[in-house]
């Protein structure tokens, strides 16, 4: 977890697709603690190609997110371009 406090100390946006690590108790924490904004894509099976195709489609909208939403956050990347604060009960 220590990529975390990285994360935080430099105020970076985050990007993941281990969407779980918001149920587990110790990385969770550390999201909190770091006060980390991150993006967790909800498709751990895109390609590269497809991964950077939705990136770049909605690289305003993460920017928007990240001046506006205060920290900690989470939001969850679908492949069709869907941004949300929830996925299947998961939220921070």
């Amino acid at each position: 977890m220590r990529w975390l406090e990285v994360v935080g100390r430099n105020g970076w946006l985050a990007l993941s697709c281990d969407k779980y690590i918001l149920r587990e108790p110790n990385e969770r924490a550390a999201l909190v603690a770091n006060t980390v904004g991150i993006f967790l894509l909800t498709d751990g099976e895109m390609s590269a190609k497809d991964m950077l195709r939705v990136l770049l489609n909605k690289w305003s909208a993460l920017e928007k997110l990240d001046a506006e939403v205060a920290r900690p956050f989470a939001r969850f990347l679908s492949p069709n371009g869907r941004i949300s604060a929830s996925y299947r009960g998961l939220r921070l």
